[in-house]
């Protein structure tokens, strides 16, 4: 869990908060052109790294901002395991 690549799983774990969260996100994603495959969940960070290159710059780091907390954990328990994927 703790190496997840998930972005909710990190904020609202199991909890209902989740489902509306990434329904919310999946909305956003479709504003800006982004549609996911049936089974693709929008809170995964490769997904949501995808999103960010559709947008300009400024509001891509805006959003990249608010997920630090989120990726500076996944950094951290990635190098703590010896990953050569930490960062």
């Amino acid at each position: 869990r703790a190496t997840s690549l998930y972005l909710f799983e990190h904020v609202h774990g199991e909890s209902r908060d989740r489902g509306q969260a990434m329904v919310d996100l999946l909305q956003m994603y479709e504003r800006h052109g982004l549609f996911l495959n049936p089974g693709e969940l929008p809170d995964y960070l490769p997904v949501f790294l995808e999103y960010l290159s559709r947008l300009p710059v400024p509001d891509a780091r805006k959003l990249l901002a608010e997920t630090g907390e989120i990726l500076s954990a996944l950094a951290g328990q990635l190098s703590q395991r010896g990953s050569h994927y930490s960062f």
